[in-house]
């Protein structure tokens, strides 16, 4: 659970905006890679193809463009946009709710989003590529939440409020669910250690993302995903297990329900934060658009695409000491020697892989680098 709850908060706060530059050879495939080979087998993407494209960032500017907000401010339910927001998302009339739509079922009954022409879910932010239904849960339950504190504050308020006060007041209050689940839950298990107590709000601060924090730090998560995820019933049996890219499949939701996902989440364990991605990360069909990708590979190009520092030389900004010996960024013997095989000395490291191959804090799921990025920026 705490893996798609920090993609759902992920794509709230940060959405990279490229050039549009394509790198056609941006990730060489080597000649016997059996995966990708296999996986392109019946498709229209020739066999003899030898290299994955990466889409570039913004050369001209080290700090990356955000296309959203980095306020924690429930973009992923209500959108970037007046405009979006008035035409596709809100319900006017009906005392401030949102748009849902009813199904003659259990689960049903309290709605889910609507559907465009190509049958995605509108959503407020979702990037469609990356979006599956662990992350969709999370939206449908806060959109269900949003209209039931409008039939709340109704039984109150009635008509001494109009529709705009209802929906104001009822965003108002799922923003600051979603603030105080991460800030005094999910930070706090990933972390180790609960956040300083908060004193009031800096106008001298820039509200923005840090590119190390949004390049490195939260990419975190694409090492915690698993090959495949078992679905279970109410009752803890086993319906099914899907493999990765099949929980991107449209209508797959509904098919199980809310609670049913939940549920099934929740009794999932999550990967170990480390350099070992899941066969299927190294392998990704995106069902959604039909593309092959290596995420991992594409994580580690991006790195070098937007200019981050060596591991050292980011760990000395943070304040950490530099590590001298590969022993110093991991115990892991195995690990030790896969990172002097590549990068010879210490101070080759890249960020990205020193961070994810650190041995971790007590009680945090990071090592110090990935754990001072995260809590510098969230304080």
């Amino acid at each position: 659970m705490i893996t798609f709850w920090g993609q759902f908060i992920a794509f709230d706060i940060s959405s990279s905006q490229s050039t549009g530059e394509i790198l056609p050879t941006g990730i060489i495939i080597p000649s016997d890679d059996a995966e990708y080979l296999s996986s392109i087998t019946g498709t229209t993407t020739p066999l003899n193809e030898n290299a994955l494209s990466f889409n570039r960032s913004n050369p001209e500017s080290r700090q990356g463009s955000n296309g959203v907000t980095s306020f924690v401010d429930a973009s992923t339910i209500y959108g970037i946009d007046q405009t979006k927001l008035d035409q596709e998302l809100r319900d006017f009339g009906n005392r401030g709710k949102l748009k849902l739509r009813y199904t003659d079922t259990p689960d049903g009954q309290f709605g889910y989003p609507p559907i465009d022409a190509n049958g995605y879910y509108i959503l407020g932010f979702a990037p469609k590529r990356s979006a599956n239904m662990f992350t969709h849960m999370i939206y449908i339950v806060f959109l269900r939440e949003h209209n039931r504190r409008c039939d709340e504050l109704y039984v109150i308020h009635q008509d001494e409020w109009d529709d705009e006060r209802y929906f104001q007041e009822a965003r108002r209050w799922v923003i600051a669910l979603i603030q105080k689940i991460t800030y005094r839950e999910y930070l706090s298990i990933v972390l180790g250690t609960p956040l300083l107590p908060y004193t009031n709000y800096n106008p001298n601060l820039v509200p923005g993302l840090d590119t190390f924090f949004t390049t490195v730090t939260m990419k975190y998560g694409h090492s915690e995903v698993s090959d495949s995820y078992t679905i279970v019933d109410n009752d803890g049996q086993v319906l099914t297990t899907l493999p990765l890219n099949a929980i991107q499949t449209q209508g797959l939701l509904e098919n199980f329900n809310i609670p049913v996902l939940a549920l099934s989440l929740s009794l999932q364990r999550q990967e170990e934060v480390d350099i070992f991605y899941s066969e299927m990360m190294r392998g990704f069909r995106f069902s959604s658009t039909g593309d092959f990708n290596d995420i991992a590979s594409v994580d580690h190009l991006r790195v070098r695409d937007r200019g981050i520092p060596l591991y050292n030389d980011v760990r000395n900004a943070y304040g950490l000491s530099r590590a001298e010996k590969f022993s110093d960024i991991t115990s892991n013997t195995v690990v030790q020697a896969r990172l002097q095989e590549i990068y010879s000395t210490v101070d080759s490291v890249e960020a990205l892989a020193g961070a994810l191959a650190e041995d971790h804090l007590v009680g945090s799921n990071f090592g110090p680098l990935i754990h001072t990025s995260m809590k510098e920026q969230v304080n």
